[in-house]
């Protein structure tokens, strides 16, 4: 009995510690996926003083389904595999997070070159499934995304 009640205890923590943290923290009513910042300037936000970067390819943004965002949200927060990466934060892609009013309540900014993203609020995880930000990127067919090889490219880079 008390092996039994044991091993639902372990099973029940497992479960637990499985779940990904919640993040953003503020509500949102809808994610948009930009691409931006095409000749790779040094790490602009998306958004400053509630506009869209000068550089915006897709100002309207492309709305996220709700798997997207359950798929985007799973790429940056939770544990992944460390990746080695460099410095430059050149990012072209960003995902914002925006509530009811249509305000941004948080955003993403990804460099696929150094294997870098930002986010705002911080609380995301410390490193990502890049394959699955790539694959997500080319599915809503944001300009510059990475080409379908990229997968390919970060496992050899990894070894």
């Amino acid at each position: 009995m008390i092996a039994r009640i044991c091993t639902i205890l372990m099973w029940l923590t497992l479960c637990a510690s499985a779940v990904p943290p919640t993040w953003p923290a503020a509500s949102f009513s809808e994610v948009r996926a930009y691409s931006y910042n095409a000749t790779g300037y040094k790490a602009p936000p998306i958004i400053k003083d509630g506009k869209l970067h000068a550089t915006t390819i897709n100002t309207n943004g492309t709305l996220l389904a709700t798997n997207q965002v359950k798929h985007l949200l799973a790429a940056i927060t939770g544990e992944h595999f460390e990746h080695p990466v460099a410095g430059c934060f050149k990012p072209r892609h960003a995902f914002v997070f925006y509530g009811s009013d249509k305000k941004p309540v948080a955003q993403v900014l990804l460099c696929f070159e150094c294997m870098q993203k930002r986010a705002t609020p911080e609380g995301t995880a410390i490193f990502c499934d890049w394959t699955s930000l790539a694959n997500l990127c080319r599915e809503l067919k944001l300009p510059n995304s990475p080409t379908p090889d990229f997968g390919k490219w970060l496992n050899n880079r990894s070894r």
